[in-house]
């Protein structure tokens, strides 16, 4: 990319980078915290559900097995009743961070912490990917705490075992001491494209309600629920902005720009 494009050398803006901040370790450790608590809150009432369930199901076997009620019956019912509450525990904390992370970009925790689980090219998460991270999370990274921890400390994406196995990244998107950063655009980008659009303002609502729809799209969501609108915000902006036309910037590219631009108003 040239130091100071113009609307003539400017080309179509596809390989757009995106400035990522990595989340700080204690806001993931705080959001593992939060998931880990609705979990257990989740798997306590489903615990006393199968208590009873096993108590009564062990008194049931115990004539057919001709054991006294209080011995052999009941401790096959334990037995069986842990197995079922191990395997139930497992497959609800898997279920729970796999279809969060593939569907929303993050977990409850995550979201309240301001985090989001990100690929590393750029795209939405894949199932794929949200296997992998979830499984490398509770059998490797958790299981054995030292490898993730040395991989956070070293790697310059902040990630843990699991991320670089899933190819993956947790980003922080919320703190007011970012304001000074980029987030929906990288530096060079920005100031390139901005250099040969000269935007012109807009009016604050509507500003702030794409900012709203932006921050939703490319932060948070990480999702397709929210694609079907990108065409009618990259037409009003085109249309606000008839200069866009002779970049030929494409909407992903059009549209990032122009979240980092309305974000910066009261920055610079």
């Amino acid at each position: 990319m040239q130091a100071t494009p113009n609307t003539t050398s400017i080309e179509v803006y596809s390989g757009l980078r995106v400035q990522r901040i990595p989340a700080p370790f204690l806001r993931r450790c705080l959001a593992l915290v939060i998931d880990l608590s609705i979990i257990s809150a989740a798997m306590y009432g489903v615990f006393i559900v199968l208590l009873l369930m096993g108590g009564m199901g062990a008194i049931a076997l115990a004539p057919a097995l001709k054991y006294d009620a209080t011995s052999g019956a009941v401790a096959i019912g334990a037995l069986i009743l842990l197995v079922i509450v191990l395997l139930g525990i497992m497959g609800m904390s898997h279920a729970y961070f796999i279809t969060q992370e593939f569907k929303k970009g993050s977990t409850i925790g995550k979201r309240l912490m301001g985090l989001s689980v990100v690929s590393i090219d750029g795209g939405a998460l894949t199932l794929r990917q949200a296997v992998i991270r979830e499984l490398a999370r509770s059998y490797l990274d958790m299981l054995f705490l030292l490898p993730g921890l040395i991989a956070f400390a070293l790697t310059k994406k902040r990630q843990r075992v699991g991320d670089m196995m899933a190819g993956t990244m947790v980003i922080f998107s919320k703190a007011a001491s970012l304001s000074q950063t980029f987030v929906f655009v990288h530096r060079e980008d920005y100031l390139a494209i901005r250099r040969a659009l000269e935007p012109a303002s807009d009016e604050t609502e509507f500003q702030d309600r794409f900012l709203e729809w932006a921050d939703r799209r490319y932060l948070r969501e990480q999702g397709e629920a929210l694609q079907a609108e990108e065409e009618n915000w990259a037409s009003e902006i085109r249309r606000r902005h008839p200069r866009t036309q002779a970049l030929q910037l494409n909407n992903m590219t059009l549209l990032r720009f122009f979240a980092e631009h309305y974000r910066r108003r009261g920055i610079e």
